[in-house]
């Protein structure tokens, strides 16, 4: 539950509708509806690339079929059925690409050319697109591309684009040696630095003793995520 918005999940169809029927007992108790529009209230079966759907797979809610979509935009993030939170970082690329081209026009109109202004725009203004809720899909692609390829996603692109159209360089310039003159880490960076305060502060809600249990459902679904890659979950 997030304000108005209400995520249900489930590992099986059976248990998925029983949360659906939860869901609207509740709403006739409150004299609340559920938006039924197909772009707002659907269902996602996350699976392999290329698994097939289970066969006869249906779900209702207060009589009305909710459709199967393959990706669904929950807080901002896009989820994918098959390719997990990949898509996310490039969705938000593409958002980040659109705020980059209008602070570089913006600062053409205001005749701004102090670079550390510029810099310090673009990570108000545009990496903080790139960066959002990067603490959650970001150890996908960092835990692969940091230490060989922390150049290679679209959101190292739009940073690499905007610093050189601010010292006027042309494209064919090392980006490596462009970053080391300006003092700039890869985007990535900030990624693993957001991942690492996110878990140092659900490692902080751990229970003192006995007595006092953890209450946080963020630090239990962590934990548990910890014990699967522990076990040999990828």
């Amino acid at each position: 539950l997030y304000a108005d918005d209400v995520v249900l999940l489930a590992e099986t169809p059976a248990a998925a509708q029983s949360l659906l029927d939860c869901l609207a007992l509740f709403c006739r108790l409150f004299g609340m509806e559920v938006n039924l529009a197909p772009e707002k209230t659907c269902m996602m079966v996350f699976r392999r690339p290329r698994k097939r759907l289970p066969r006869g797979l249906s779900l209702t809610y207060m009589g009305r079929d909710v459709p199967i979509v393959d990706s669904y935009k929950y807080l901002g993030i896009i989820f994918s059925a098959t390719k997990g939170l990949v898509p996310a970082a490039d969705a938000l690329a593409a958002s980040a690409s659109r705020a980059m081209h209008a602070v570089l026009r913006r600062l053409r109109r205001l005749r701004i050319t102090q670079l550390d202004l510029k810099c310090r725009l673009f990570d108000t203004m545009v990496e903080s697109i790139l960066s959002y809720g990067s603490h959650v899909w970001g150890p996908e692609l960092f835990a692969s591309k940091l230490r060989n390829s922390p150049l290679d996603t679209g959101a190292e692109r739009v940073h690499l684009a905007y610093l050189k159209d601010a010292v006027g360089l042309g494209s064919g310039v090392c980006s490596k040696v462009l970053l080391r003159d300006l003092h700039r880490l890869p985007v990535m960076f900030h990624w693993v630095l957001l991942a690492v305060r996110w878990w140092n502060k659900l490692r902080g809600l751990a229970p003192v003793d006995d007595d006092r249990p953890a209450s946080s459902v963020a630090y239990h679904a962590w934990k548990a995520d910890v014990a699967l890659m522990c076990d040999g979950c990828n």
